[in-house]
């Protein structure tokens, strides 16, 4: 069962597209778990995650995989800044750009951004604020990240640096 099928309205082709594109979702959640496309690399890309989690909250609702993925991938890299993956882990700062570089969500600044909008839909189409509770001090402990790392406090801007790339995504 892939959820509510409204938007085919009977048609044939249209059935057929939501239950390819539906199927499709879910074996992109692979052990609870989303990933990228299941004939590509396999991995989990935030720039990804972030449509499957707007096709999820449509078709399937399956919030646990969401939660799951969101919190695995907002503290990968943060041992590599803080030494620890704990989230009062900004304490122990330390000051290497590259620590910073690796730091982001994927390895990618502006997949760091994406994990804040991906917090922002999950709420959207979930409302779980006991999930934002628990999450609370990591999101707080990426957004000083960037704030102090990645951005020009004069003019406003975010930066870049030779130890990152920038990644526009198609998402």
């Amino acid at each position: 069962d892939f959820g509510d099928d409204d938007a085919s309205n009977d048609n044939l082709v249209d059935k057929r597209i939501w239950d390819c594109a539906a199927a499709t979702l879910k074996l992109c959640i692979h052990q609870n778990f989303i990933v990228d496309g299941i004939k590509r690399d396999r991995l989990p890309w935030l720039g990804d995650v972030v449509v499957s989690l707007m096709a999820n909250a449509y078709s399937i609702h399956n919030a646990e995989c969401i939660r799951w993925t969101l919190s695995v991938l907002g503290r990968c890299g943060m041992e590599k800044l803080y030494g620890s993956t704990t989230n009062n882990a900004f304490d122990e700062k330390v000051g290497a750009r590259v620590q910073v570089a690796e730091s982001h969500v994927n390895g990618i600044a502006d997949y760091s951004l994406w994990f804040f909008i991906c917090h922002w839909l999950y709420q959207r189409y979930f409302s779980d604020e006991s999930f934002l509770q628990q999450e609370w001090q990591l999101l707080e402990t990426r957004l000083i990240n960037l704030i102090e790392l990645c951005s020009d406090k004069e003019k406003g801007w975010f930066i870049d640096h030779e130890s990152e790339w920038v990644f526009i995504d198609w998402t």
